[in-house]
């Protein structure tokens, strides 16, 4: 973990080190299209800040406790965050990762978090997770399953947001312009054909109110397990 440099001091900030947040831990893994802020080598040097070589993890200990991520590339990482620099030969990144995503290992760490106004998780109580650990190869596999079914999560919400955005897009061409019209006039809510009449929601129905059944008159409740059910 590690305070930022100053921001009041230009010369720290706009170098070529990417600085990354805990709000830059949205996936599992973290690349260049994740970063937001550089600081140069002097913002570094005049900091708290740690570098994280690249393929290790980074995990949220203070605020989104939880969130983890693989970097991608080397990065600097401010005091919510803590760099877990893996044995490679035993472990495989990602494995991790998703073994951290996971949500008993999330309650986890929520649960080590102390202080009462900024929780966060001491470093030492991180020595305190276990984690299953099959053979390297394995791990592989587990990981690569993961990211292909988040992939295709991702893809499907693309979809459905694209859908949505064209429901929307329809609902608004065809609840005011109709189908096939070519002329038009302006009302309160835009423009809609000339040939539609515009009447006030009475002339069309009712409005009415939902009432409660007195309490007073047992009979209009029923008995639930023996109990008179009432309203809250």
């Amino acid at each position: 973990m590690g305070a930022p440099p100053s921001t009041k001091n230009p010369k720290f900030w706009n170098g070529d080190i990417p600085w990354i947040r805990s709000v830059h831990l949205a996936g599992y893994y973290i690349d260049s299209s994740s970063v937001e802020h550089y600081i140069t080598k002097e913002g570094l040097e005049n900091s708290a800040a740690n570098i994280v070589p690249k393929d290790n993890i980074i995990v949220a200990t203070r605020v989104g406790i939880g969130k983890s991520a693989v970097n991608l590339i080397d990065v600097a990482i401010n005091q919510d965050l803590t760099r877990i620099v893996l044995d490679k030969t035993k472990v495989n990144p990602f494995f991790v990762v998703w073994f951290l995503h996971s949500p008993n290992v999330i309650k986890i760490l929520e649960s080590f978090s102390r202080d009462t106004t900024i929780k966060g998780v001491p470093q030492n109580y991180l020595k305190n997770l276990w984690i299953p650990l099959p053979p390297i190869t394995e791990q592989q596999k587990i990981a690569e399953i993961l990211s292909n079914v988040d992939e295709a999560i991702q893809k499907t919400d693309e979809i459905i947001a694209k859908v949505e955005r064209l429901k929307k897009g329809l609902m608004q061409e065809l609840l005011t312009k109709g189908i096939g019209y070519t002329e038009f006039k302006e009302i309160e809510i835009g423009k809609i054909p000339k040939e539609w009449k515009v009447v006030n929601v009475f002339d069309l129905f009712s409005i009415e109110t939902g009432t409660t059944p007195s309490t007073k008159k047992k009979e209009y409740w029923e008995k639930w397990d023996n109990k008179l059910v009432y309203p809250y």
